[in-house]
């Protein structure tokens, strides 16, 4: 947690606005963390898109990734030190989100308590027909989702046939159309203000207000450079942009998600399985007998946003031959519906970094986690608050010169 700096009259400090763009699990989680640490200040997510809520419109866009999302806790199993110049970037990257995750696992194992979160503590199951060899690393007793997760391999003569790995682990699944709303909630309970429009560009943010965009969007006064110590000391502004894609980012894409909802029971256990052709078939329940979601596809680069009939019998086919034991004797899937998200990724992984704009104005970029929205969220959401945290403290530092 960041610590809060003080003026030079030592008085607490902080922005006297902050607007969150996107109200998807990182902008709703980013929003609350800051509103938690920032109580006096000016708190406003904008957003097109929204959870359900009885205030405002939600959506069906297959944009709000984090709607479709089959949204269980399933960590990153690389164990490098990221920080090591001998550690490739992609592994690099991939031990870094590792450890993001952990503060996920540590809230869910928190927001869990109260089942009318949309969180359910289950078996995390996996299965790998082609183990990675930071897979074959793992251990028995291994911390592997969080600290306390039962972790142990699974003995070979337990795995199912084609399987050549496997361990498992307790883990959590949420329901985003459940949990989201919360968030939502839990953020305008406690004095946030919500402005539900589109924005053509990430400087427009700085317009916004409570009522919507100042000026109509069209041009933000707020933005000229206006360099004068008062400025500096009084208006601090900033910008969280949790848009999923940013703006025009030449580094970003879509990778485009197709599952299946249906009624047949799974357990109170997530199953993953990585097929020899670097396919995934995965069965998630959804709490509070919400059904089982049966996925998925991750295809790079299509903007495809209906659901492809094709598709669905191939997924449902998949788990059929991965979990034979899914379906009874005579039982036949009972389809509830098919869920379409365009995951937002970036080439290089997440943009987390500050861009400064104008004194007193500066963007906190945290977007392109593509399909670990969830596992990343609180933890991202704290880097957020640093980041913000250390641009306060520089502000306070300039004041004093």
């Amino acid at each position: 947690m960041a610590i809060k700096t003080t003026n030079p009259s030592g008085e607490t400090s902080s922005p006297s606005k902050i607007v969150v763009i996107g109200a998807g699990i990182l902008g709703l989680t980013s929003a609350l963390t800051l509103q938690q640490e920032y109580p006096t200040s000016k708190i406003i997510i904008v957003a097109e898109s929204l959870p359900l809520n009885q205030q405002f419109s939600a959506t069906s866009s297959a944009d709000y990734a984090s709607a479709w999302a089959g949204a269980h806790y399933r960590p990153i199993p690389f164990l490098t030190d990221p920080s090591s110049s001998q550690t490739p970037a992609l592994h690099r990257q991939l031990a870094e989100e590792a450890q993001i995750t952990r503060r996920a696992f540590e809230v869910f194992k928190k927001e869990s308590s109260d089942p009318a979160n949309g969180i359910i503590l289950v078996d995390g199951v996996e299965y790998f027909e082609k183990p990675a060899p930071e897979h074959l690393q793992l251990k028995d007793g291994s911390v592997y989702a969080g600290d306390n997760d039962d972790f142990q391999i699974i003995p070979s003569r337990e795995l199912p046939e084609g399987v050549k790995w496997g361990y498992k682990y307790k883990t959590f699944c949420v329901s985003p159309n459940v949990y989201c709303p919360v968030l939502l909630r839990r953020f305008v309970d406690r004095g946030g203000k919500v402005v539900q429009k589109k924005l053509a560009r990430v400087e427009d943010a700085f317009g916004v207000d409570d009522g919507g965009l100042a000026s109509g969007g069209a041009s933000c006064p707020s933005l000229r450079q206006d360099s004068s110590e008062e400025t500096e000391r009084t208006d601090r502004t900033v910008v969280v942009n949790c848009s999923g894609r940013g703006f025009n980012d030449p580094k970003s894409f879509v990778i485009r998600g197709q599952t299946v909802l249906v009624e047949n029971d799974c357990g109170l256990q997530t199953i993953t399985r990585q097929n020899s052709d670097g396919t995934w078939t995965f069965l998630i329940p959804r709490a509070l007998g919400g059904g089982t979601v049966v996925g998925g596809t991750k295809e790079v680069g299509d903007m495809t946003d209906v659901p492809r009939p094709e598709t669905r019998e191939k997924l449902l086919k998949a788990a059929e031959r991965c979990f034979p034991w899914i379906l009874k004797p005579g039982e036949k899937w009972q389809v509830i519906r098919d869920n379409v998200g365009r995951r937002p990724a970036r080439e290089g992984g997440i943009r987390l970094e500050v861009q400064s704009v104008a004194p007193g104005k500066s963007i906190v970029h945290a977007y392109g986690v593509g399909g670990r929205g969830y596992e990343m969220s609180w933890g991202v959401a704290e880097k957020v608050l640093g980041l913000v945290s250390d641009l306060i403290e520089d502000h306070v530092l300039r004041a004093k010169l």
